[in-house]
């Protein structure tokens, strides 16, 4: 099954937030990757892995499907 590459427009007010802190350490967090969960979620259409290099925390963040609506 093959998965679909996302371009997407974030609304205005997500825009300015790219950079996240971890919860735990206050450490900034990394990107890892970024899955399509759209067949397998009703409500999500992709899921983004972060992690803390200085905790190890991991962090999960699933976008909503209304994102990529027209």
């Amino acid at each position: 099954v093959g998965r679909r590459a996302y371009v997407y427009r974030l609304e205005p007010k997500f825009q300015a937030q790219y950079i996240m802190n971890c919860w735990h350490c206050g450490t900034e967090l990394i990107w890892g990757n970024d899955h399509d969960i759209e067949e397998e979620s009703e409500e999500y259409a992709m899921l983004t892995i972060l992690s803390c290099p200085m905790c190890e925390a991991l962090v999960e963040v699933y976008l909503p499907k209304k994102h990529f609506e027209e």
